[in-house]
């Protein structure tokens, strides 16, 4: 049934993938199947949302200076069908535009998914629209898996 819908639309979803390198790296495996293989008539392209990391976690000295996002996953955010990058805080944010040179217009800052709709209920709305305007017209696949106890099982 996915592949048919996939198929019939003159464009297909988007992928919202939260969370770590595993629904990153399931992002960009979809993409990169889906794109290779000609599946349906649009490219397939994704949105990361990276909640599970921040460069506040650095002690101060590094703080601002390194990229808490390791090569290989600068390496997949890098990856051509991944349009947006919205990593969980500002700090966080800045050090990877730097650490992306080839791709600092990916990295928008959109607010803490966490956290934020507890002090600002419209704030869900206000990302969503943000998101929907990253791809008009597509419907959207979430992966949020978990990868730690007890989420994993």
């Amino acid at each position: 049934a996915w592949v048919e819908k996939v198929q019939a639309k003159s464009s297909p979803c988007c992928i919202l993938a939260v969370g770590d390198i595993v629904p990153l790296a399931l992002a960009v495996l979809a993409a990169t199947l889906h794109n290779g293989a000609g599946v349906g008539k649009g490219s397939l392209g994704f949105v990361f949302v990276g909640c599970a990391k921040s460069n506040y976690y650095l002690s101060e000295e590094f703080r601002e200076s390194k990229c808490v996002y390791y090569p290989w996953e600068r390496r997949l955010l890098s990856h051509p069908s991944c349009r947006l990058i919205a990593p969980r805080d500002d700090l966080t944010s800045r050090v990877l535009r730097s650490a992306l040179p080839a791709h600092p217009q990916k990295v928008m800052y959109l607010g803490n998914p966490m956290m934020d709709p507890v002090k600002d209920p419209s704030f869900d709305l206000a990302m969503t629209r943000s998101l929907r305007a990253a791809f008009p017209g597509r419907d959207w696949v979430t992966l949020l898996p978990g990868t730690r106890d007890p989420e994993v099982y």
